[in-house]
């Protein structure tokens, strides 16, 4: 959705951080759209302190992976509210029931459909 620059476009994630918002009912949401790398964290460290919740995005077709623990872990840490976030459910490898089940890494806590 963000992933604008070409070294963006041609590694297909995000290397830097980028804000982008939406309206809705005469609300602003504002998003902050961080690497998942753990080659790039410090820029979700920072964007982390200006923000009111964490969302962690799941690869659908992957689940949760080192750099979603270590995500997950600095979230925990800074004591902000998290929510997971599955992507690629479309894709035929997809195994939406094995991701939902394992994506709340080291909380012993039932994920939400909510």
């Amino acid at each position: 959705m963000s992933d604008n620059s070409p070294v963006e476009k041609e590694y297909g994630y995000s290397v830097s951080s980028c804000v982008f918002y939406a309206e809705k009912n005469g609300k602003k949401l504002n998003f902050f759209d961080c690497p998942g790398s753990d080659d790039f964290v410090g820029n979700a460290v920072t964007a982390l302190s200006v923000t009111d919740t964490a969302a962690l995005v799941v690869d659908g077709r992957n689940g949760v992976e080192v750099g979603t623990q270590n995500n997950f872990r600095t979230v925990e840490r800074i004591g902000k509210p998290l929510m997971f976030v599955i992507n690629r459910l479309e894709d035929e490898k997809c195994d939406f029931d094995n991701v939902y089940n394992h994506s709340s890494p080291s909380t012993q806590a039932p994920a939400s459909t909510a």
